[in-house]
């Protein structure tokens, strides 16, 4: 199975993101006054923010699709196989709800915070273009039983499984997502004189 991963970071995308990073902004011209940072403080800031995406990974994903009915002589009547491929987008990011106070400690002489984040999740997985698709039936099945919408759904279907397989695997890819949300993360905190450390 063939299939290629192009990667693109993302900030402050989506508008949930966005509305975060809003929120953060009012939050500063409305607290003249240094804030005193906590574990407590901190985890208020963050853990309500949900899914914050950092990478999107696009793959030209394909795939073979064979139904076998058993033996050469049923799959001559009612056989059937698929063969499809599309560029298909995986949006990757980590769950700030997973985050426990526990999970945060604040060195205040070296102005860190250390957070441990969950791993990184898939937040979503979409078709982006075309889906190229090739079908071949048995003889009894072009006539009884085609269904083309049937045929597409399964090929998408599976086309999104492969490519969040692949994703799933490219561990390069999910170090990198983490660290970009570290990143993030700091800059959300630049306010405070403080900086995000990784926490693994």
């Amino acid at each position: 199975m063939k299939n290629k991963i192009l990667i693109f970071s993302l900030v402050f995308i989506l508008g949930m993101f966005a509305g975060f990073v809003l929120a953060t902004k009012l939050e500063r011209d409305q607290n003249s006054k240094k804030q005193v940072i906590t574990s407590e403080t901190v985890f208020d800031r963050v853990s309500s923010k949900g899914v914050l995406v950092t990478q999107s990974a696009y793959i030209n994903q394909d795939v073979d699709i064979e139904v076998d009915n058993g033996s050469d002589w049923s799959n001559f009547w009612w056989g059937h196989k698929i063969t499809a491929e599309s560029l298909v987008r995986v949006d990757l990011g980590v769950d700030l709800a997973q985050i426990k106070k526990e999970d945060i400690s604040i060195n205040s002489a070296s102005k860190t915070i250390c957070i441990k984040l969950a791993d990184p999740i898939i937040s979503s997985t979409a078709i982006e273009g075309d889906v190229e698709m090739r079908v071949s039936s048995g003889i009894l099945k072009i006539i009884f039983a085609s269904d083309n919408n049937e045929d597409y759904n399964l090929a998408t279907s599976r086309i999104k499984e492969e490519a969040q397989k692949a994703v799933k695997d490219n561990t390069k890819l999910l170090s990198e997502t983490k660290i970009k949300a570290y990143e993030i993360l700091s800059f959300l905190f630049a306010d405070t004189g403080y900086q995000v450390k990784c926490s693994d």
